[in-house]
Protein backbone atom coordinates (compact mmCIF):
# COMPACT_ATOMS: atom_id res chain seq x y z
CA UNK A 1 0.00 0.00 0.00
CA UNK A 2 0.87 3.73 -0.26
CA UNK A 3 2.97 4.84 2.91
CA UNK A 4 1.87 5.61 6.04
CA UNK A 5 1.50 8.47 9.27
CA UNK A 6 3.26 7.52 12.16
CA UNK A 7 2.02 8.37 15.50
CA UNK A 8 2.96 10.65 17.71
CA UNK A 9 4.97 8.26 20.25
CA UNK A 10 8.66 9.15 20.56
CA UNK A 11 9.57 6.12 18.61
CA UNK A 12 7.45 7.31 15.62
CA UNK A 13 9.47 10.98 15.71
CA UNK A 14 11.66 10.55 13.07
CA UNK A 15 12.45 13.09 10.63
CA UNK A 16 11.59 12.22 7.20
CA UNK A 17 14.73 11.98 5.21
CA UNK A 18 14.77 13.94 2.18
CA UNK A 19 13.92 11.54 -0.77
CA UNK A 20 17.48 11.58 -2.21
CA UNK A 21 18.99 10.10 0.45
CA UNK A 22 15.96 6.81 0.86
CA UNK A 23 17.24 3.84 -0.12
CA UNK A 24 14.72 1.25 -0.06
CA UNK A 25 16.71 -2.01 -1.99
CA UNK A 26 14.41 -4.51 -3.69
CA UNK A 27 13.50 -7.40 -2.00
CA UNK A 28 13.20 -11.68 -2.84
CA UNK A 29 10.20 -11.16 -1.20
CA UNK A 30 8.01 -7.85 -1.39
CA UNK A 31 3.98 -8.45 -1.02
CA UNK A 32 2.37 -4.82 -1.17
CA UNK A 33 -1.12 -6.10 -2.28
CA UNK A 34 -2.05 -2.88 -4.27
CA UNK A 35 -3.29 -4.94 -6.95
CA UNK A 36 -5.50 -6.43 -4.49
CA UNK A 37 -3.95 -10.08 -4.74
CA UNK A 38 -0.83 -12.13 -3.53
CA UNK A 39 1.43 -11.46 -6.18
CA UNK A 40 5.11 -11.09 -5.43
CA UNK A 41 6.64 -8.08 -6.64
CA UNK A 42 10.11 -8.94 -5.44
CA UNK A 43 12.93 -9.78 -7.21
CA UNK A 44 11.99 -13.90 -7.45
CA UNK A 45 8.92 -13.04 -8.67
CA UNK A 46 5.71 -14.92 -9.45
CA UNK A 47 6.82 -18.52 -8.67
CA UNK A 48 6.57 -17.30 -4.52
CA UNK A 49 3.44 -15.52 -5.50
CA UNK A 50 1.49 -15.97 -1.66
CA UNK A 51 -1.10 -18.40 -1.64
CA UNK A 52 -4.22 -17.46 0.56
CA UNK A 53 -5.40 -20.15 3.00
CA UNK A 54 -8.27 -20.35 4.98
CA UNK A 55 -11.08 -17.89 4.23
CA UNK A 56 -10.62 -15.11 5.84
CA UNK A 57 -8.02 -13.12 3.77
CA UNK A 58 -9.22 -10.08 2.29
CA UNK A 59 -7.94 -6.64 0.60
CA UNK A 60 -9.54 -3.52 1.82
CA UNK A 61 -8.89 0.38 1.39
CA UNK A 62 -6.72 2.01 4.00
CA UNK A 63 -7.38 5.46 4.48
CA UNK A 64 -3.59 6.13 5.05
CA UNK A 65 -2.03 3.03 3.47
CA UNK A 66 -3.89 2.57 0.07
CA UNK A 67 -4.46 -1.09 -0.92
CA UNK A 68 -3.95 -3.50 2.08
CA UNK A 69 -4.42 -7.35 3.56
CA UNK A 70 -6.78 -7.70 6.22
CA UNK A 71 -6.51 -11.09 7.96
CA UNK A 72 -8.88 -12.52 10.51
CA UNK A 73 -8.43 -15.08 13.36
CA UNK A 74 -12.12 -15.73 13.70
CA UNK A 75 -12.41 -19.22 13.76
CA UNK A 76 -15.47 -19.82 11.10
CA UNK A 77 -13.33 -18.09 8.76
CA UNK A 78 -9.61 -17.56 9.37
CA UNK A 79 -6.80 -16.65 6.99
CA UNK A 80 -3.25 -16.93 6.17
CA UNK A 81 -0.79 -16.78 4.01
CA UNK A 82 1.57 -19.33 2.55
CA UNK A 83 4.77 -19.01 0.05
CA UNK A 84 6.56 -21.61 -1.00
CA UNK A 85 10.16 -21.28 0.14
CA UNK A 86 12.00 -21.27 3.39
CA UNK A 87 13.88 -18.36 5.12
CA UNK A 88 17.18 -18.34 4.05
CA UNK A 89 19.08 -19.40 7.49
CA UNK A 90 21.80 -17.94 7.78
CA UNK A 91 20.42 -14.23 6.96
CA UNK A 92 17.57 -12.77 6.80
CA UNK A 93 15.43 -9.41 7.08
CA UNK A 94 11.62 -9.34 7.54
CA UNK A 95 9.96 -5.92 7.02
CA UNK A 96 6.56 -5.43 7.99
CA UNK A 97 3.84 -2.96 8.15
CA UNK A 98 0.97 -3.76 10.51
CA UNK A 99 -2.17 -2.18 12.15
CA UNK A 100 -3.42 -4.97 14.98
CA UNK A 101 -7.28 -4.39 16.05
CA UNK A 102 -6.82 -6.31 19.43
CA UNK A 103 -3.77 -7.74 21.61
CA UNK A 104 -5.67 -11.80 21.29
CA UNK A 105 -3.64 -14.27 21.03
CA UNK A 106 -0.27 -14.34 19.33
CA UNK A 107 -0.31 -12.91 16.66
CA UNK A 108 2.19 -13.42 13.67
CA UNK A 109 3.77 -11.34 11.05
CA UNK A 110 6.61 -13.30 8.97
CA UNK A 111 7.09 -16.95 10.52
CA UNK A 112 6.98 -20.43 9.89
CA UNK A 113 7.20 -24.05 11.20
CA UNK A 114 8.87 -27.25 10.31
CA UNK A 115 6.46 -29.95 11.28
CA UNK A 116 8.11 -30.91 14.86
CA UNK A 117 11.70 -30.45 14.39
CA UNK A 118 12.49 -27.20 16.72
CA UNK A 119 16.08 -26.40 15.30
CA UNK A 120 14.18 -24.73 12.01
CA UNK A 121 11.05 -22.57 13.34
CA UNK A 122 11.05 -19.08 13.02
CA UNK A 123 8.80 -16.38 14.29
CA UNK A 124 8.20 -12.61 14.43
CA UNK A 125 5.14 -12.13 15.92
CA UNK A 126 3.42 -10.47 18.97
CA UNK A 127 3.22 -12.45 21.94
CA UNK A 128 0.29 -12.99 23.68
CA UNK A 129 -0.18 -11.58 26.97
CA UNK A 130 2.82 -9.18 26.21
CA UNK A 131 1.58 -7.14 23.22
CA UNK A 132 4.83 -6.10 22.56
CA UNK A 133 6.98 -7.35 18.47
CA UNK A 134 9.24 -10.03 19.63
CA UNK A 135 11.27 -12.31 16.86
CA UNK A 136 13.35 -15.98 16.98
CA UNK A 137 14.06 -18.70 15.92
CA UNK A 138 15.28 -21.90 17.00
CA UNK A 139 13.79 -23.07 20.35
CA UNK A 140 13.85 -19.27 21.22
CA UNK A 141 10.96 -17.38 19.95
CA UNK A 142 11.48 -14.07 21.86
CA UNK A 143 15.39 -13.93 21.43
CA UNK A 144 14.34 -9.97 20.84
CA UNK A 145 11.86 -8.66 22.13
CA UNK A 146 10.46 -4.84 22.62
CA UNK A 147 10.69 -3.49 25.78
CA UNK A 148 9.10 0.23 24.49
CA UNK A 149 5.69 -0.97 25.35
CA UNK A 150 2.41 -2.27 23.17
CA UNK A 151 1.93 -0.54 19.64
CA UNK A 152 -1.29 1.16 19.79
CA UNK A 153 -4.51 -0.66 18.21
CA UNK A 154 -5.65 0.51 15.06
CA UNK A 155 -2.32 2.49 14.16
CA UNK A 156 0.03 1.80 11.68
CA UNK A 157 3.19 0.23 12.91
CA UNK A 158 6.52 -0.73 11.18
CA UNK A 159 8.37 -3.72 12.37
CA UNK A 160 11.63 -5.68 11.31
CA UNK A 161 13.82 -8.35 12.54
CA UNK A 162 17.09 -8.81 10.83
CA UNK A 163 19.83 -11.90 11.14
CA UNK A 164 23.53 -12.45 10.13
CA UNK A 165 25.16 -15.84 10.94
CA UNK A 166 28.40 -14.27 9.81
CA UNK A 167 28.77 -11.69 13.17
CA UNK A 168 29.11 -12.72 16.88
CA UNK A 169 27.95 -16.29 16.35
CA UNK A 170 24.69 -15.06 14.72
CA UNK A 171 23.43 -11.58 15.45
CA UNK A 172 19.26 -10.74 15.76
CA UNK A 173 17.95 -7.51 15.48
CA UNK A 174 14.22 -5.85 16.15
CA UNK A 175 13.17 -2.46 14.83
CA UNK A 176 9.82 -0.47 15.55
CA UNK A 177 9.71 2.34 13.33
CA UNK A 178 12.88 2.76 12.09
CA UNK A 179 14.75 2.21 15.71
CA UNK A 180 16.95 -0.84 17.18
CA UNK A 181 15.05 -1.46 20.20
CA UNK A 182 16.57 -5.28 20.89
CA UNK A 183 19.79 -7.35 19.41
CA UNK A 184 21.10 -10.47 20.71
CA UNK A 185 24.69 -12.26 19.63
CA UNK A 186 24.80 -15.94 19.82
CA UNK A 187 22.04 -16.71 17.56
CA UNK A 188 23.12 -20.22 15.63
CA UNK A 189 21.46 -20.07 12.47
CA UNK A 190 18.61 -22.08 10.99
CA UNK A 191 18.36 -25.39 10.40
CA UNK A 192 16.04 -28.09 9.19
CA UNK A 193 13.07 -25.77 8.14
CA UNK A 194 10.00 -26.23 6.23
CA UNK A 195 9.97 -25.78 2.84
CA UNK A 196 7.53 -22.75 3.01
CA UNK A 197 6.93 -19.54 5.83
CA UNK A 198 3.90 -17.88 6.39
CA UNK A 199 2.17 -14.65 6.26
CA UNK A 200 -0.11 -14.08 9.35
CA UNK A 201 0.00 -17.21 10.83
CA UNK A 202 2.26 -20.05 12.70
CA UNK A 203 1.97 -23.42 12.35
CA UNK A 204 -0.38 -23.97 9.63
CA UNK A 205 -3.38 -21.67 11.12
CA UNK A 206 -1.91 -21.01 14.65
CA UNK A 207 -1.08 -17.70 16.09
CA UNK A 208 -3.43 -15.94 13.72
CA UNK A 209 -3.19 -12.30 13.05
CA UNK A 210 -6.18 -10.10 13.62
CA UNK A 211 -5.31 -7.08 11.42
CA UNK A 212 -3.84 -5.27 8.25
CA UNK A 213 -0.85 -5.80 7.02
CA UNK A 214 0.82 -3.83 4.12
CA UNK A 215 4.26 -4.32 2.41
CA UNK A 216 5.67 -7.33 3.74
CA UNK A 217 9.38 -7.49 2.63
CA UNK A 218 11.38 -10.21 3.25
CA UNK A 219 15.04 -10.18 1.92
CA UNK A 220 17.99 -12.99 2.02
CA UNK A 221 20.30 -10.82 3.76
CA UNK A 222 20.68 -8.83 7.21
CA UNK A 223 19.58 -4.82 6.47
CA UNK A 224 21.79 -2.79 8.22
CA UNK A 225 20.43 -0.19 10.90
CA UNK A 226 20.44 2.94 8.32
CA UNK A 227 18.61 1.32 5.80
CA UNK A 228 15.89 0.06 7.93
CA UNK A 229 15.58 3.54 8.80
CA UNK A 230 15.22 4.81 5.50
CA UNK A 231 12.69 2.38 4.45
CA UNK A 232 10.51 3.45 7.82
CA UNK A 233 11.20 6.86 6.91
CA UNK A 234 10.29 6.61 2.89
CA UNK A 235 6.69 4.84 3.63
CA UNK A 236 5.41 6.78 6.47
CA UNK A 237 5.34 9.93 4.20
CA UNK A 238 2.08 11.06 3.17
Amino acid sequence: GQAGLGTAAQLDAIATLPAQTVRVPPAAFEYTFEAGDLANTGSLGTAMNGTAAGKGVGFVDDAVRGKVMRLSQDTGAPGWVTVPRAINATAYTKSVWVKLGTYTGAQNLVSSDNQGRTAGQHTFFLPQGKPVSAGGHGQGFELVADPSGPPELDTWHHFAVTYDAAVSGGVLKLYRNGVKVSERAGVPALRDQASFFTIGAFMGGNGLNDGFLDNVRIYDSALDAGTIGDVHAKERRP
